[in-house]
C-alpha cells in the first residue's frame, strides 16, 4: 500500500487556488469523509508519497469556480456556463482505502534548504516550472515559504525562505528584468512570472522543521 498523507490547508480558497490557478486543465477535487466532510486535491508526489491537500467543507456543488484578476473569486456552482471562470470538478468518494491513513515517519521527511531571499526562491521556482512543465506551488508553514524539489529523482528537499510574517497576498511574482520579487493578488500585470501560495493550517508531515 502506498503511503498517503492528508495535509490541511487554511481555507477552501487554498484548495481552489491549488487546483485551478495557472493550470491548463484544473485538477479534480475529491469530496470524502475524513473525521468529517472535506474537499481534497492531490498534488505532486513527494519522495514517492501521495499527498492530498484539503479543507473542511460541509456544503458544496458540482464544481468549484475560480478566477483571479485583481481579487480572487471562489464559489461553488452546478454549471460551467460562465466562461470567465475556471472550473474544477468535485468528485464524490464513497469509500477510500483505509491504509491511506499512514503514520508520520521522521525518516520520510524532507530536509529544508533555507535560501537567502525571495529572489532566490522565485528563480528556483522558475527552474522547476520549466523542467517539469507544470505550475509550481509554494507552501507556507511555520514561517517558511517554499517548494519541494528533487534534482536527481532520488533526494527531495524543501527549498524555502524564512519570513517574519505571513505572505501579504496569494501569489509570489518575480521580474527577471528588474531582478525583483514581491507578493501580489493581481496576476494580470505583464513582465512577471507568478507562483501560487498555499497556506497550510498545521504544518506539513513531510517537512523536517
Amino acid at each position: 500500500m502506498e503511503s498517503v498523507y492528508f495535509v490541511e490547508v487554511s481555507s477552501i480558497h487554498e484548495v481552489a487556488r491549488l487546483a485551478c490557478a495557472f493550470e491548463s486543465i484544473p485538477m479534480p477535487i475529491f469530496a470524502l469523509d475524513l473525521d468529517g466532510p472535506i474537499l481534497a486535491v492531490q498534488s505532486e508526489p513527494i519522495k514517492d508519497k501521495i499527498v492530498f491537500y484539503y479543507a473542511r467543507c460541509n456544503e458544496y456543488s458540482e464544481f468549484i469556480a475560480y478566477k483571479c484578476t485583481r481579487i480572487e473569486d471562489v464559489k461553488f456552482t452546478d454549471s460551467t456556463i460562465d466562461a470567465t471562470y475556471t472550473y474544477a470538478p468535485i468528485i464524490l468518494i464513497k469509500e477510500f482505502p483505509r491504509g491511506w491513513l499512514s503514520s508520520e515517519l521522521v525518516d520520510e521527511r524532507c530536509s529544508k534548504i533555507v535560501l537567502k531571499d525571495l529572489n532566490s526562491l522565485a528563480k528556483i521556482c522558475g527552474y522547476k516550472t520549466l523542467v517539469y512543465e507544470m505550475p509550481t506551488s509554494l507552501f507556507y508553514l511555520n514561517n517558511l515559504l517554499g517548494t519541494f524539489i528533487s534534482f536527481d529523482d532520488v533526494s527531495t528537499y524543501f527549498y524555502c525562505v524564512e519570513l517574519e510574517e505571513e505572505p501579504s497576498a496569494k501569489f509570489l511574482r518575480y521580474s527577471s528584468v528588474k531582478s525583483q520579487s514581491s507578493f501580489a493578488n493581481n496576476t494580470e500585470e505583464h513582465g512577471y512570472t507568478y507562483n501560487k501560495i498555499i497556506k497550510l493550517k498545521n504544518g506539513h508531515p513531510l517537512v523536517d522543521v
